[in-house]
């Protein structure tokens, strides 16, 4: 690199070669952790952009009642009020 440039861009370089300024500044800007970025990277790295930007499915809780139980609570409260 050309010294005019290393001196011109001596703050910059400065504040890029921080290593909590490469992942914290623009984890600031785009109101991220910065943990939450290191993730990000990890799961690009490892599996590519879909997984980068998409969480995987989790197993979550079963549902505390089925369809039809769900079905019948729906009517009820849209069904005209009791008498």
């Amino acid at each position: 690199m050309a010294s005019w440039a290393s001196e011109t861009f001596t703050p910059l370089g400065y504040f890029l070669s921080s290593s909590s300024a490469r992942t914290v500044s623009p984890c600031a800007a785009v109101g991220i952790s910065a943990k939450a970025a290191w993730q990000i990277g990890k799961h690009y790295l490892e599996s590519g952009l879909e997984r980068a930007i998409y969480d995987a499915s989790r197993p979550g809780q079963k549902p505390l009642l089925d369809s039809e139980q769900g079905q019948r609570i729906i009517a009820m409260v849209c069904g005209p009020p009791p008498a």
